[in-house]
């Protein structure tokens, strides 16, 4: 329900009884507007996930629905082009992947092999970075990346997935996604600790936006952020999504992940959680992380799946 429009009108009942009343109405407003952020608009958006899915989340509630069987291998990252969805897989091919049925073509070889990081596309261009944050042009006929220079962003400083004496693992993230032509990443590093699940920084790579120069490849510092562990993100409706990755467990496959949804300010680096009913927002656990976001239109205004219990709109109720 819109407050704003209703209020007044309620407002002026109040007033008519008691000004008493209307004191506590407004407290009780003010109370429900800062509550954390709310998902005004029902939004959707194509994912891919560490488990090996492509789907579709609603990211009003965290609803998760797979499209098709299990990609070949992880995809990372997920981006328009000339309406296609392309992605690049963990081996390093960058691959076509078709929204209404799941399935995966692979366009080519970028040349970066397993040290292919994240995708993305700015100003008409599509973008890669590798684990040493080197920024590359892609073909989109072919797959070939083409190395355009280090952003200065800092590199991994220990290879993903390797151990420490104390038994720790060092893992790091990063998103990238172009903006109204812009170039935006996150990127972090850390160690975990299998046991207790704990994370700590390291201390080269504190959590930080950072702005890339398409042109010149250069980044630059926007703001520190507080958020380990952004595996995605997607802009929709004015609004940076991101989905932080949640160490649930841990087995011999490595960390058990689940994704909460966070709002980032880009400007300031501010995190603030996605809520739903007074609770934060996590995407069904059987996703897994998610690796990769776009956003998904659809023509008919229900969502993706009309007939499904968790994808109802509140129009289509």
């Amino acid at each position: 329900m819109n407050s704003s429009s209703v209020f007044p009108s309620y407002a002026g009942i109040v007033v008519r009884r008691s000004a008493k009343y209307l004191i506590v109405a407004l407290i009780a407003l003010s109370l429900l507007t800062t509550r954390g952020a709310s998902a005004k608009e029902r939004s959707f958006a194509y994912v891919v996930t560490t488990n090996s899915q492509f789907g579709v989340v609603d990211i009003t509630t965290g609803a998760f629905h797979q499209i098709g069987a299990d990609t070949p291998e992880p995809l990372v990252n997920l981006v328009w082009w000339k309406e296609s969805l392309l992605s690049v897989s963990v081996s390093g091919n960058l691959s076509k992947v078709n929204p209404k049925t799941g399935e995966v073509t692979v366009i080519g070889a970028t040349g970066l092999g397993f040290n292919v990081f994240e995708l993305a596309e700015a100003r008409g261009r599509l973008y890669l970075t590798d684990f040493d944050n080197n920024l590359y042009k892609v073909d989109p006929e072919n797959g070939v990346a083409t190395l355009l220079r280090a952003t200065g962003i800092p590199a991994f400083p220990a290879a993903p997935f390797s151990s420490n004496a104390d038994g720790t693992i060092n893992l790091g993230d990063e998103t990238l996604l172009g903006v109204d032509g812009r170039l935006f990443a996150t990127f972090d590093a850390f160690t975990l600790d299998p046991a207790s699940l704990a994370q700590k920084p390291d201390d080269c790579c504190d959590p930080a936006v950072y702005e890339i120069n398409p042109s010149t490849g250069l980044a630059k510092v926007i703001a520190p952020h507080t958020s380990l562990n952004l595996g995605a993100a997607v802009f929709m409706n004015g609004r940076y999504f991101t989905f932080k990755w949640i160490a649930t467990g841990f087995s011999a496959a490595g960390p058990e992940i689940k994704s909460q949804l966070l709002i980032l300010d880009l400007e300031t680096g501010r995190t603030e959680q996605l809520e739903n009913a007074g609770g934060p927002i996590f995407v069904d656990a059987a996703a897994g992380g998610v690796t990769g976001a776009a956003p998904a239109h659809f023509e008919d205004g229900k969502g993706p799946f009309p007939h499904h219990p968790c994808f109802h709109t509140r129009e289509s109720r």
